[in-house]
């Protein structure tokens, strides 16, 4: 199998041992040694409540202001609706349903690399803190890090030293306040990476959107004062099946979006740490993204891991690399979560790094022709299975017990530029290109499995054990399957 890259934006030349792009009509600024690389990720966080994609909340500044300085990609699809499952597509460029790290015990096949492994051989060095257990680093995520810090957010909420509005009401990690300790943790590991003298890969993964929603103060009543219900975004789970009366819906929202204000302002000091660097921000490129959206009632669920309709999936992706990017540049060009790892193995050259379901970003980052391409999506936890496949402005949803190519899969069809909700349902017999997405949805799922065959991805050796500490931590999230109960 190859990799699937749709425009090869130029080759390597190595110069001192370190790699330089060349574009095929112009020259990127020559590089003593390659950038510094830094992936901001912001869980749970929907595209469509961010400042910069039309929000009319102001719930975002720092990062509109990082948006004006780099290229924004204005459709870009997470790959799974689930935690696990999407970081594990960023860091390895394949879709879930062929890495396989779906469920709570789920790890990376050693034999599938990641980005982090990758950019270790090419000598940088590579540090994360991260503050979901679901991106722990037993699960294959701390491969090829120097140092992965998956403990200090942790630690903190068992030992209360943050907790959430009020003391002794913590009660899972989703009720901790956790952004200032991620940033302060990000900033020691920038300070550490840069004493190395190598260049540097961070990963930064910040928690809050994420519910609970129990932003600290101002944030928790920034946009609805007024309210004075009893809903205090807490315990959402509960009402996953069954949303609440639509104040109450409101009340959440706003919730959900003081906490974005706040992460929003953790987001603004980590990137002024980066841009005060001696090195400053010329030879550094930054990344920000989301692992997957959340849904407020839109087809009936609340949080995320129901579906895949775009209020779960559809994501900010936002790049910076200033000198070499152009500012301000905006791409209609749907892609995905995983073409990340992609566009860094094009830059890179990655030995055995076959990515065949992402493609690299290069043409559309610096400003080249970028057509469409198809991209897939996994719901990725609890049943029935749902994918949906991506092309231009049609989205194709298929739900299934077992495998899409059974006569039982279920399937939608929507066009997005004229129903952004994904409610009027298109399918029929006749439309002319039903039996295209179909075809490729089942022929990507069949790549899948081979993938996965090739893999071991299904060996016993690829799930770990997890100790009681870990299974709360999980189970405290809310990754459990419940009926839930109605709101009253």
């Amino acid at each position: 199998m190859h990799r699937r890259i749709d425009h090869i934006v130029g080759v390597l030349v190595v110069m001192m041992g370190w790699p330089v792009l060349v574009e095929a009509e112009q020259k990127l600024p020559d590089m003593t040694r390659p950038p510094n690389i830094v992936l901001i990720a912001i869980d749970t966080l929907r595209a469509d409540h961010v400042g910069c994609y039309g929000y009319w909340r102001p719930t975002s500044p720092s990062i509109d202001r990082f948006a004006g300085e780099g290229v924004t990609f204005d459709r870009c699809y997470s790959v799974a609706a689930w935690t696990k499952a999407s970081f594990m597509s960023m860091m390895t460029g394949q879709l879930p349903a062929a890495h396989g790290c779906k469920s709570d015990v789920d790890a990376l096949s050693p034999s599938m690399p990641t980005v982090s492994e990758r950019l270790r051989q090419v000598g940088y060095y590579c540090v994360a803190v991260v503050s979901n257990p679901l991106v722990g680093a037993k699960f294959g995520f701390g491969r090829g890090f120097e140092k992965y810090d998956d403990y200090t957010v942790f630690l903190d909420a068992e030992l209360a030293l943050l907790g959430a509005e009020k003391p002794g009401q913590y009660t899972g990690v989703g009720e901790l306040v956790s952004g200032a300790t991620v940033t302060r943790q990000a900033k020691r590991l920038l300070e550490t990476a840069r004493k190395t003298g190598k260049p540097y890969f961070l990963f930064v993964h910040y928690f809050d959107p994420h519910d609970s929603y129990v932003p600290p103060a101002p944030y928790d009543r920034q946009f609805d004062r007024e309210y004075s219900g009893g809903m205090d975004g807490r315990d959402v789970n509960s009402l996953r099946n069954f949303p609440p009366p639509p104040r109450d819906l409101e009340h959440l929202r706003a919730r959900y979006d003081g906490e974005i204000a706040y992460e929003d302002a953790q987001v603004g000091q980590l990137l002024r740490a980066v841009d005060e660097a001696p090195e400053g921000a010329n030879n550094t490129l930054v990344i920000l993204v989301s692992d997957h959206g959340e849904a407020f009632g839109e087809h009936g669920k609340l949080l995320h891991g129901n579906s895949t309709y775009s209020e779960e999936v559809a994501v900010p992706m936002i790049w910076r690399w200033r000198g070499v990017l152009p500012a301000g540049r905006r791409v209609k060009t749907a892609v995905g979560t995983n073409d990340i790892a992609a566009t860094l193995a094009e830059l890179f050259r990655f030995n055995r790094f076959e990515t065949i379901h992402a493609r690299s970003l290069w043409p559309a980052l610096l400003g080249g022709p970028f057509p469409d391409a198809d991209i897939v999506s996994d719901k990725c936890i609890f049943f029935p299975m749902h994918l949906s496949l991506t092309r231009g402005n049609l989205r194709l949803h298929a739900r299934f017990a077992n495998s899409p190519d059974k006569a039982d899969t279920e399937y939608e069809l929507y066009d997005v530029s004229k129903d952004p909700g994904e409610k009027q349902n298109l399918v029929a017999p006749d439309h002319p290109q039903m039996e295209s997405l179909k075809s490729a949805l089942l022929r990507v799922w069949s790549q899948c499995m081979e993938l996965r065959k090739q893999h071991h991805v299904d060996a016993p050796a690829n799930q770990v054990r997890l100790d009681d500490k870990e299974r709360r931590r999980i189970q405290g999230l809310g990754y459990t399957e419940t009926p839930g109960k109605k709101a009253k």
